[in-house]
């Protein structure tokens, strides 16, 4: 695994642990607020699917420009 690869693997693992707005799990769902297009597609071959690959749990993404993402992490605080 080279350090971009870690890197990216712990700051996805980090904000999964730490924050509850951007990452949940309900009923075997983990729903995660991501940019989309490349950086999207490395975490999800590089991270997800990795990780995820036996598990029974269904990666949702809710991919949002940043002003959207946002507005859901202020909403689910409150």
């Amino acid at each position: 695994m080279d350090r971009r690869r870690l890197l990216a693997s712990a700051a996805v693992l980090g904000a999964a642990a730490l924050l509850p707005g951007i990452a949940r799990a309900q009923s075997g769902e983990l729903v995660v607020s991501n940019w989309g297009g490349d950086w999207n597609q490395r975490i999800a071959q590089g991270f997800e699917e990795p990780a995820f690959a036996a598990s029974a749990m269904r990666i949702i993404h809710d991919l949002a420009p940043v002003p959207e993402r946002k507005a859901k992490l202020l909403a689910a605080i409150v």
